[in-house]
Parts: structure tokens; sequence; C-alpha cells
């Protein structure tokens, strides 16, 4: 076994070497360049959308930490190529074959002192590993489970499954390309293209690993995406199996799935085959860990970038005068010490979500940085020798006068000398005053060169000076942008030095993209002063549409519908990126005692929807409409029927709108009944036809009446609550009610209404009711019914008549009537004689 397992390490090591065999990556076609951006994808997207761009970049497979350095010659002679693997599909678009697809790493330069937004499609090539294993759904071995014709499209794996051919790849960067000058620091944006056919899908590159810099001419390269939350992943996709090891199949996993969107922490990963496997540690089993696809994670953060930090130059350290000292030399005139510093950054952009083609507001920070100690530190230098030279002038100076005073004498003295004939002592002054003539030619060309030192100072200090009113307060466009050429809106901002100002910007946002502000967009000088760097002069973020998002499906009564989204995205050069987000949760609320209910009797319940939002600037507000829907609906209510489809829910059923009755909770509309009747209206004065005057009208409260009519099952009615938050989410809840013991003719004998006999001398004790007005009935009672009634025998032996007198239905009376009817029926068995005809609630 050992053998075999070091036989296979041997493999790993050896087989990843692609250089000879993979494609020259100046190859991209120009169809391949003209359409790699027709569609912007990424793995959130449905499988039945054609723009599920599903794709992994290795951390170790083939080469250690990720990416490498290589040195390779693919026709243009010896470079230096960015060499990294990874694998990616175009999830459920159509089937890969060995010859139909074809993968293509884009690069866009974002940062740097030129060729901004240059944009670079290099070609890879495919592997010879598959990825149809590892994709399919309900894995049950070896084969394709429930497998796609080869024609199919856009098709989920739920429905069938798609084989995936030598999806895995190389690329090779060629560092000459993307940083040919190695002074300048410069960031390029990596995205990820595909090709399936003629079909092509793009999406920024995003990897879930932090790899390590790389050394390069001179300076350092790095190859990361900024996380936002590090380890962290979500599953986008439901069912997805928590498996208790990489690729179990669905056949020896247990039915347990990951949560949506719930964050997991990787803890483990497996490169073994062509996804990746993440081992992520799971609460739901006691923080055990357990594994899942790639393919159905998503990875927070930013979009890759390849970035070259060029070596620090050497300071320009201008060089030290040297100190005069008295001789006649040359003016020391050494360049500016100071070259003056001026930049202007984009500090801080803030996007928030909108619907689609409505205005919104983006707001850009922009600011001036101060170089003001910079300044006067070397002001300050400058000044001190100027006071040093100024100084030594005045030294001089006052040498200068002493020589002369002497050589003043020394002239005397050969004077007198030359009167008295005294030769030795003529020659020696003149000797001191040659002496002397020197040293006051040295002492004046001294004073000469200070003065000219001087005046040079003085000037550079001036110039700092000059420049620093001149700039004093700079004015310079703006613009904000969308994508990488659409220009929004262009303003003019007026900064001084430490200035922070925020500009407003109010465009249309027509779909989902990046917007970014920038400040002097042509990097214009001012007064002749260059920025220090642009690189900063550009800040981007994400900005996304309403999502318009619909629940799966409805909650049952017990759990939360929830749905969550973007609401706002601040970029900030310091902090970094920051997120708010909203959510709504909505539940029906329901005493126990309404979960059971006989026909003919009402239900109540609420429905809580709770709406939250993290930004502090929010004003959204939670739903805006809830209705329900019910498959019956009691006499005389004036909702209709409808039939609506939200999102993928279809609900059908009578209609009822529920008023707000707080912030967060929503009722019924209020029922009145008739007393009698128990027919049920929406108004207390009513002008329905069928509402009857004579009888008594009662308010029934916020609640649902169970048609009479209604058998004993359940009762389902379900509720959606609308248009929540910036995102107008719809949530989706549903209830059971179980009606059980019907009011007329309940199989267990607990009716609620009862039948009796009535004796036709005095059928009604208490007098007749509003009903029996104007009524043939009664001449009937009286007529044939007293006739039959009279002529009826009595028992002789019991001397009991067959009628029982019950005028009170206590329950005494109600069981003998009970007993009474169970020998004399005055209906056919399984009929009620009450069928026809409107009963009364109890």
């Amino acid at each position: 076994m050992k053998r075999v397992v070091l036989f296979l390490m041997f493999l790993l090591i050896a087989f990843p070497d692609f250089s000879n065999v993979y494609a020259n990556p100046y190859l991209a076609s120009t169809t391949d360049k003209s359409h790699w951006d027709d569609l912007r994808g990424s793995n959130s997207y449905t499988m039945t959308s054609g723009r599920r761009l599903a794709y992994d970049i290795y951390s170790d497979k083939y080469t250690s930490d990720g990416y490498g350095i290589v040195t390779d010659n693919f026709g243009k002679g010896d470079q230096k190529y960015l060499k990294f693997f990874g694998w990616a599909v175009n999830f459920g678009r159509q089937t890969h074959t060995a010859t139909n697809h074809e993968t293509f790493i884009v690069v866009r330069k974002m940062q740097g002192d030129n060729n901004l937004n240059k944009t670079i499609v290099y070609s890879t090539k495919n592997g010879s590993q598959d990825a149809t294993e590892d994709l399919e759904y309900n894995n049950q071995g070896p084969g394709v489970w429930n497998e796609c014709s080869a024609t199919t499209l856009n098709k989920d794996n739920l429905s069938c499954n798609m084989r995936y051919v030598d999806v895995n790849f190389v690329s090779y960067l060629p560092l000459k390309d993307l940083f040919p000058d190695p002074t300048e620091d410069a960031v390029w944006n990596v995205y990820i293209a595909k090709r399936v056919g003629s079909w092509y899908v793009y999406s920024p590159l995003k990897t879930p690993f932090s790899f390590a810099d790389r050394n390069y001419n001179g300076g350092r390269i790095s190859f990361n995406s900024g996380l936002q939350t590090e380890g962290y992943l979500s599953t986008q996709d439901y069912p997805v199996i928590r498996r208790t090891y990489p690729r179990q199949t669905a056949k020896d996993a247990p039915s347990k799935y990951f949560t949506v969107d719930k964050p997991y922490k990787m803890i483990d990963k497996d490169e073994s085959d062509t996804t990746i496997w993440y081992g992520l540690r799971s609460p739901e089993d006691d923080n055990a860990k357990r594994w899942g696809n790639s393919v159905y994670f998503g990875v927070a953060g930013d979009n890759a970038t390849i970035r070259f930090d060029a070596p620090e130059p050497p300071p320009d350290i201008p060089d030290k005068p040297d100190e005069p000292d008295g001789t006649c030399k040359a003016p020391v005139l050494p360049k500016d010490r100071y070259k003056y510093e001026l930049d202007l950054v984009a500090q801080t952009i803030d996007a928030k979500v909108v619907e689609a083609n409505k205005s919104t507001s983006t707001k850009v920070t922009y600011r001036r940085l101060n170089y003001s100690a910079n300044r006067q530190k070397a002001k300050d230098a400058i000044q001190s020798d100027i006071d040093k030279r100024k100084t030594l002038r005045t030294s001089q100076q006052t040498k200068l006068k002493s020589e002369k005073a002497d050589y003043a004498q020394q002239e005397k003295e050969y004077d007198a000398a030359d009167k008295a004939g005294d030769e030795t002592k003529a020659k020696a002054v003149v000797a001191e005053m040659k002496i002397t003539l020197q040293n006051i030619a040295n002492l004046e060309c001294s004073i000469d060169a200070l003065t000219v030192e001087i005046n040079h100072y003085e000037k550079e200090k001036d110039t700092i000076e000059a420049k620093e009113l001149a700039t004093q307060s700079i004015t310079t466009p703006t613009q904000l942008k969308f994508g990488e050429d659409t220009v929004l809106s262009t303003k003019s901002i007026t900064l001084e030095e430490s200035d922070i100002k925020t500009i407003s910007y109010t465009w249309t946002l027509t779909e989902d993209g990046e917007v970014t502000g920038v400040i002097n967009p042509e990097g214009a000088t001012f007064s002749g002063i260059a920025e220090k760097r642009m690189t900063n002069n550009t800040i981007t973020t994400e900005v996304l549409t309403a999502t318009k998002e619909t629940a799966a499906m409805c909650a049952p009564l017990g759990q939360t519908s929830q749905l969550d989204g973007l609401v706002r995205s601040v970029n900030d050069r310091t902090n970094g990126v920051t997120n708010y987000t909203e959510s709504v949760t909505t539940q029906i609320l329901m005493n126990s005692k309404d979960l059971v209910k006989k026909a003919g009797y009402g239900f109540n319940y609420e429905i809580e929807s709770v709406y939250e939002n993290q930004d502090p600037e929010a004003t959204a507000t939670g739903a805006k409409i809830v209705r329900s829907y019910f498959p019956v609906l009691s006499n005389y209510l004036p909702y209709v029927k409808n039939s609506r489809t939200y999102g993928k829910i279809n609900l059908s059923g009578y209609e009822i709108g529920l008023l707000p009755s707080n912030s967060t909770l929503w009722t019924l509309p209020n029922s009145y009944l008739e007393a009698y009747s128990g027919n049920v209206f929406d108004s207390m004065n009513s002008t329905h036809s069928k509402r009857n005057p004579e009888d008594t009208m009662i308010s029934g409260g916020t609640k649902f009446y169970i048609p009479f009519s209604y058998p004993n099952q359940t009762l389902t009615f379900d509720s959606i609550a609308l248009n929540a938050g910036v995102n107008r989410m719809n949530t989706c809840v549903t209830g059971d009610v179980e009606v059980t013991g019907s009011v007329l003719n309940d199989p267990e004998g607990n009716d609620d209404f009862y039948t009796r006999a009535l004796s036709p001398g005095k059928p009604f004790p208490s007098g007749i009711g509003w009903n029996f007005n104007n009524s043939g009935a009664l001449s009937t009672i009286n007529g044939d019914l007293k006739k039959w009634y009279s002529n009826y025998s009595y028992n002789n032996t019991t001397n009991k008549s067959p009628v029982v007198h019950s005028y009170t239905l206590t329950p005494n009376t109600i069981k003998q009537i009970q007993e009474y009817n169970a020998t004399r029926p005055l209906y056919k068995p399984g009929q009620s004689i009450f069928d026809t005809v409107n009963i009364p609630r109890k």
C-alpha cells in the first residue's frame, strides 16, 4: 500500500507541468475578444438562466499557495508569467464536450500612471478532468443519473444532469504585458469568462483563499480577492446535502441540508478531483465537519486583483551645501530641496439600492491631503541656510573693514620709511601690504559669493510660498461613472488643504453594475503642479437594483418566512467596504384554541411582519400590503376569487386584504353577522340584497367565519406580505384550521341544532317569531298537521302522547328529543330537514 501512495504522489507532482501542452496565452481570437462580456453571470444565478458561471481557483492542487511566477516561451521569447490553475463551467447551459467550450482570463487596469481601463483577454486551455460526477444531482455512483439529452439547454440539474467534460484549465498571464514599468504601482481587476458553443458569460473573479505575495522585478506581486469575512461561505441553492465526506453519493448521505444564505465557517477543503469540496463547521451537527460542493456556495468579497507594488525609489535628498569658510570659492547653488506636494483623493463612495429605471443619489466624498508640515520643514531648513550666510557675511564685512584700515596704516608707514630712506623698513611694510591686499581680495570674493547664495535660497523659499499661495484653493472637475465608460454626471469641486467635501450625484439606475467616483479625471496640473499620485483619484463600489424577491415557498404555522437584501454599499479607502442590509420576517400569530373549529364558527389570526434595516440613514418601511387567500367564503361577503402569481408562488382563492393594526401586525377586516340566520356581511349597515332587516346585526370581530356547509377536513389559507423595504420583498405564510364537528348531522351526534316534534295545538308556546309572520306555514300547522295529530292513536297502556313537548332546550330536553327522534325520524336517514334553509348560528 505504501508503494501505491508514493506512486500517486509522484503523479500529482509530475502531471501539472502543462507548459508544453497548454495554449499560447496570446491566442484569444478576435471573436472571443468581442464577445467575452456579452452576459454578466455568477454562481448565484439559476441554472435555467444560462448565466450560472461556476468555477474554482485551486489553492494548492497543482502549485503551492495557489499560483506561481514561472519563466516560459510561447513564441515571444522567454518571459515571466503568473501561472494558476482552476476549473469553470456554465452550469446548466448545455453539455460540455471536449471541443465545444473554452475558458478566458480577462484583466482590466484599474490603477496606475497610464493605460487605465485597458482590457486584455487571454485564452486558457482545457485539461482532461471532468466535473460531471461532482455536479451530478442525486449521484448514485458510476454513470449519470437522469442524464439530459445532448441538445438540452438551460436546465436545472433537479430536472436532468448534463456532462461537463475537460473543464479544468491552466492560465498564463504575461507579467511583461501587465507591469512593463518597474517603477509604476499598478492594479488589474481579474475576470473569468466562459464560452460554450457561441454563448458567452463572464463574472468578476473571486476566491475564498488568501494567497501569499511573490517577488517580481524588485517589487511585490499579489493575487487576491478582497474578502469581507475570511473563510465564511453561504449556500445559494436548495437542497444541498450536508455530506459526511467529500463526494458522498446521495443514496449514502443523510437527508439533511445546509440552510440557504447562512454563513458556514470553512475548516477544510478537498481538491482531489475537479471541483473543490469545502469542509464546513455545521452548528446543526454539534459543530461537526460537513462537506459541500463549491458550486453551491457563494464567495463574499471584492473582485480579485493582480497588484504590483514597485520598489521604493531612493530618497531624493538634495546635497547639503558646503559651509562657507571665508575663502574665495564659487557660490554653492544646489538644486531645490523640496518638490511641491499636492494630492487629491476619492475617499468614500456611498451607493444605495433602488428600483430599476428609478432615480437614485450616490454620494462621493473627496479630500485634499495636507502637506503644510513638509513645506514648513523645508522652509525652516532654507531659512537656516539664509541666516547662517547672513551672519557669516556680516562677520566678513567687519573683517574687510578692519583689513582696509590696516592697509591704510601700512600705506602711511610705507610713506614714512620712504621719506626716511629706511629701505629695510620699506621692504617689511611692502611684504605686509601684499598679505593685506590678498586678505581684502579674499574677503570681497567671499562676501560676493555669500550674497549670491543668500539670493538663491531666498528665491527657493519665495517659490515655495508662491506655489502655496497659488494652490491655496484649487477647483477641479469630478465625475460619477457607471461601468467603465459611461459618465453619469460631472461636477466641480473646490478644495483647500485638509478639506473633505461630499458631492451628491443624481442619476437613473437601469441595471446592476459598478459605480465609480473620480476626481481630476484628466490628470490636470494646478499652477503647473501635478498631483503626487493619481492611483487614489478613483473609488468604486457595487450598485444594485431592487431584487423584488419573493420567498421560495410559504412558511407553515409556527415558522417564519424571511428574506434579506442589500440596501446600501459604502466603500471607504481607509476602512474598506461596508454593506448595509435589510430583512423582513413574517409569521402567523394564532391562538391554539383557533386551530380546531366547527363549521359555522369563526377563527382569528394576525400576520406579524417585522422589518429591520441596518442602514442608519434608512427611510424604508416594511410590508405595504398583506393579503389572505381562502378556498371558501361565508355568505355574504364581497370578496372575489383571484389567482395571482408572486415569484414562484401561485396563490388562489377568495382574496381578502388585511388591515394594519400597528407597524408590524395586520388583521382581517371586521365581520358582522345576523343573529338568527348567521349570514356574514362586511358592514353593520350592509345594504346587501340578502340582508334581512328583521334580523339583528351583531359584530363578529376580526375573524374568518367557516361556512356551515364546510365538511370535516382541514381548511388551509395562505397570506402574503408584499413590497417590504427597499428591495420590495414578498414573504408568504400558510395556516391550517382543523374543522371537526359539523353544525348539522355530526356523525358523533355533536350537532349545534336539534329537531323536535311540536304540538299543533300550541306549536310556539312563547309566541310567533318574525320568521312566521304573514307566513302560510302557520295555517299548514293548524290545518293538516293538527288533523294528523288529532287522529294519531294513543298508547292506551302508558296513556302517553307520542309527541314529546319541549319549550326550553335544556340539556335534559335535548336528550329526550334525541331519544324520540331515534325512533320517530321526521326525515330520511342521511338527509337533514335543514338542508334547504338557512340555519342560525348556535
